[in-house]
């Protein structure tokens, strides 16, 4: 009889993670414990049915909900493991094709390109494409976005251009009369514009993440060895969130997991939180899933550890209204919980505006906190990102703490806004509207008077802005003048964080570490990885260039999230979307009319024709059943208070009506007289003050070798770099490391047929990380020398290499409370047993006395031995610049030894003040600029 598991389950629970054979649907509602469940039973297969963690596939649909299920597996988790296959659908797929993409013609090298890059690149090669009806002269970009679209949803549904073709050409054929055929030939442009971006992307190595999906799908059906490999190898295949899968994700799980082998093909679903048909999602997934697999058991967790009853009743009330589309009819489950016990029902605020609405809703959180609450138990959720502006004021005017979770706007942010400014003057200085911008900025501490004094004085003079602004003498335009002669030497990175240094801009944001200032340093961050990616692809990175590439990406639409920060005392902004998955104990639901929740009915501008959809529609409206779901999840994230807001009036003269899911939860809205009403404005009572601001607190959920190593140089370089993860320009070393490394993983991944010299100089070319260097000849020459190495390393490899067994294998080791992860570059198979190799790009080789006492190597070892379960009986550096390896060994005495560090120095981290730790190598520190005690450091001799 197996052991119980670690954590208690309920009988449904247990019943789920003790699943012996064959598929499984886990139906499963709001807080009864879903993700916990996939987790344990992962824990279950490895710990107590000992499968090897290669051996399990696990798959959800978003990163963070990838994140959080790995977090969870750690915590459950004995001292060492070797890590399932756990990613997105996406995820899985692109590491399928980088090992298996000259199987079917695709380079293995290719690029990624984003909705937006996606957008650029048919602009960019719009005259390829054979338009008549969809280029209009005045506008040309006018259906790019629509036709991705269409792709997009093509792709969805498993349709390859061939078969929208077959379609499209059938009725042509067919057509009669005018409109017809007119429609005919739209069809069939459509159809072969799909089929010309299906080409132009093979021919420039890019794929799009639809084609992720049935590229994969295609190399399964048309390589039978490569789909049998991967079958033998996935004995246990688990889907979180199975509602959210496409119709072609769902087919590339047929495939792996065929209904007829009686595949161990668990999924995990709630058909009434399927809320992203805008993204593909297919409810029809969840409903044909037991026709497809009839063998397939059913397991309905029926208890709610969120959820009360005041809360739980209304909203199933509410949900049965999409009857008969949802699962407990279609299987007759019952799938109405037990909820945790009594609570109070949802309640009503009605406002006369939008203002007061806001304000009401800041009262009641003032009143909530006078009972215990803290800002972090509440969540203001609406339908739309734009609907939390009024709120969003109020917080800021009462100044009540707050930040947006996982919304998108990070272009929209002041400092991001500040630097495009920088950017664009840069490019252009005679930009008036950037100028201002860059005025403005508080580091300088113009008034406005005299921002707009400066730039109006070239109107009056009839002269060039630039000329007249280069002859004042102030800080921002004689920084303007310093950047632009190193804008044509260097990258823009390094331009970017000059003028970040230089301005003060750092100090500032460091001056205090407020929550405010923490998420600027990270919006800044991840401004900087944008502009990264850039660079990596341009040939001669440039900030004019670069100013072009973001105007394209705003204007093809792209809108990244901004920074967010957990575990913090804030109150919570964000969309019932990107609610999911998540649970607050006080949830106000606002701006409930009619037209706001649910929204109006948005079609896509070019759709797909439905004889093309593979999946089963609904009977009902499935836009109205996709707002209820969605309404359904908004109000199950409550664990204890649910306030539903909504006015009477947002701005013009009709009057708003209640949103319909109102009467649909059953509950009364109270009559407000309208009579020359005016909006009131909650005033904070005089001898109260509820400002707070929300501490900083540092959680380091993982370690790795390099945290150790920076703790141990500098506390608060380390603070600076991983806490605080202020921006530093791209360092050389780690570029041309970085490029070798990912060169010889897949160098190794091809075949022994392919493993020639052009292949490997092909890869060296694909693979180039052009960061960090000093300039277009510093680059050339370092690009020379790295060709030179990997010519000799070609030369030598087979001789002094063993073919690889693992290449870059992650790993999971836990010590008492301490995660460390890493990967290992590779561990090859000698004739006396293991060996684990780590490649260098150091310009010397090391000591063997200082290889004997590598601690990474320790590490390795280590994770080895206790996680990847091989006993290693060699450990090399091999260091490529010389061709060189030098092998070593750790005894078992060494890795307890190891041990024991590992957990004292994350105690000395966890618990640190992380002071500076002043030294000669203060003098190379990324942050010597901003670091208080960098002026106590000894003078370089």
């Amino acid at each position: 009889m197996a052991s119980e598991t670690k954590i208690k389950l309920t009988p449904e629970q247990k019943k789920a993670v003790h699943h012996k054979k064959g598929p499984l649907l886990l139906v499963a509602g709001p807080g009864t414990g879903k993700t916990a469940v996939v987790t344990e039973q992962i824990r279950y297969l490895i710990q107590e049915k000992k499968v090897s963690p290669s051996n399990i596939l696990a798959l959800t649909f978003t990163e963070k909900a990838a994140e959080e299920m790995l977090s969870r597996i750690d915590e459950v988790m004995p001292l060492g493991y070797e890590e399932p296959w756990l990613s997105t659908f996406h995820a899985f797929c692109e590491r399928i094709l980088r090992e298996n993409a000259v199987e079917i013609g695709l380079d293995p090298a290719y690029e990624i390109l984003t909705p937006p890059e996606a957008w650029i690149f048919v602009r960019d090669n719009l005259l390829a494409f054979d338009f008549k009806y969809f280029r209009p002269l005045g506008n040309p970009t006018k259906f790019i976005q629509g036709m991705l679209t269409l792709f997009s949803r093509a792709q969805d549904q498993d349709v390859f251009p061939e078969e929208y073709l077959r379609y499209a050409k059938g009725k042509k054929k067919r057509a009669k009369g005018k409109e017809e055929k007119e429609e005919a030939g739209k069809q069939l442009e459509l159809a072969h514009a799909y089929q010309k971006y299906s080409e132009l992307k093979t021919q420039n190595s890019k794929l799009d993440f639809g084609d992720l999906i049935i590229w994969t799908s295609k190399l399964f059906r048309e390589r039978p060895a490569v789909l049998r490999h991967y079958r033998q190898q996935f004995k246990h295949i688990l889907v979180d969130e199975f509602q959210d899968t496409n119709y072609a994700q769902y087919e590339l799980l047929r495939l792996l997991a065929p209904p007829k082998t009686n595949p161990n093909l668990v999924v995990a679903a709630d058909d009434d939180q399927c809320i992203y048909k805008w993204r593909g999602a297919c409810i029809s997934n969840v409903w044909q899933f037991k026709k497809d697999y009839p063998q397939a058991k059913t397991v309905v967790l029926d208890r709610t550890f969120r959820l009360h009853s005041g809360i739980f009743h209304p909203a199933y009330q509410l949900i049965q209204n999409n009857n008969p589309d949802r699962l407990e009819t279609k299987l007759k489950i019952s799938k109405k919980l037990r909820t945790k016990g009594e609570g109070p029902q949802p309640e009503v605020l009605l406002a006369q505006t939008a203002e007061e609405e806001a304000e009401q809703v800041i009262q009641k959180i003032d009143e909530l906190t006078e009972e215990g609450y803290h800002f972090a138990d509440f969540a203001i959720l609406a339908r739309a990102n734009a609907h939390l502006d009024s709120f969003i004021a109020a917080l800021r005017r009462h100044g009540i703490p707050y930040q947006l979770v996982g919304n998108r706007g990070l272009f929209e942010q002041e400092e991001i806004k500040e630097l495009l400014a920088v950017l664009r003057v840069l490019k252009d200085p005679h930009d008036r509207l950037s100028w201002y911008q860059l005025l403005s900025m508080e580091e300088w501490g113009i008034p406005a008077e005299q921002a707009l004094f400066l730039l109006t004085e070239s109107q009056k003079k009839s002269a060039p802005l630039w000329e007249v602004l280069a002859a004042v003498d102030i800080k921002p335009v004689q920084l303007i003048k310093e950047l632009q002669a190193q804008s044509l030497k260097k990258p823009p990175t390094v331009v970017l964080l000059e003028f970040i240094e230089k301005a003060g801009y750092g100090r500032r944001l460091l001056k205090e570490e407020s929550v405010e200032n923490q998420l600027k340093v990270k919006n800044i961050n991840l401004f900087l990885e944008r502009i990264k990616l850039y660079e990596t692809k341009a040939k001669t990175p440039n900030i004019p260039e670069l100013v072009d590439w973001l105007d394209a990406l705003i204007e093809a639409g792209e809108s990244p999230a901004q920074a967010e920060i957990e575990d913090i005392d804030t109150v919570n902004l964000l969309t019932v979307h990107a609610a999911k998955g998540l649970e607050f104990p006080v949830v106000f639901l606002v701006c409930l009319t009619s037209d706001r929740f649910p929204t109006r009915d948005r079609r896509d501008p070019l759709e797909l024709p439905l004889p093309l959809f593979k999946e089963i529609l609904p009977l009902g409206d499935a836009h109205l059943e996709e707002e209820r779901r969605l309404f359904f999840v908004g109000c199950t994230r409550a664990k204890e208070r649910l306030f539903l807001s909504l006015a009477r009036s947002y701005g013009g003269l009709k009057e708003k009506r209640p949103s319909t899911f109102l009467s649909e939860l059953g509950v009364k809205i109270e009559e407000l007289p309208v009579i020359n009403h005016k909006t009131v404005i909650w005033q904070v009572p005089k001898d109260k003050k509820i400002t707070q601001k929300a501490k900083m607190k540092f959680e380091i959920p993982r370690f790795s070798y390099s945290y150790f190593e920076d703790f141990k140089t500098c506390p608060l370089k380390f603070k600076y770099h991983y806490l605080l993860k202020i921006p530093v320009p791209p360092a050389r070393a780690q570029s041309f490391g970085m490029t070798m490394h990912r060169v010889l993983r897949d160098f190794h991944r091809l075949s022994k047929e392919g493993q020639t010299l052009g292949n490997l100089l092909d890869l060296y070319e694909r693979h180039w990380i052009p960061l960090g260097y000093e300039g277009v000849e510093d680059q050339r020459l370092v690009k020379k020398e790295g060709e030179k190495i990997l010519r000799d390393y070609f030369k030598a490899h087979r001789k002094t290499l063993s073919e690889p067994v693992f290449l870059e294998r992650g790993f999971g080791l836990k010590l008492e409370n301490v995660l460390l992860a890493g990967f290992i570059d590779r561990i090859d198979r000698t004739k006396s047993g293991y060996e684990v190799i780590d490649y260098k790009t150091a310009d010397k080789v090391a000591s063997q006395k200082e290889v004997d006492q590598d601690e990474q190597l320790t590490i390795y070892a280590l994770a080895a031995r206790e996680a990847l379960k091989i006993e290693p009986t060699s450990l090399a550096l091999y260091f490529l610049k010389q061709n060189k390896k030098l092998t070593t060994k750790r005894t078992s005495e060494q890795l307890e030894k190891e041990k024991e560090k590992i957990i004292k120095t994350a105690k000395e981290i966890r618990s640190s003040d992380f002071p500076a730790k002043p030294g000669i190598l203060c003098h190379y520190c990324d942050f010597r600029n901003i670091c208080p005690a960098y002026k106590l450091a000894p003078p370089l001799r």
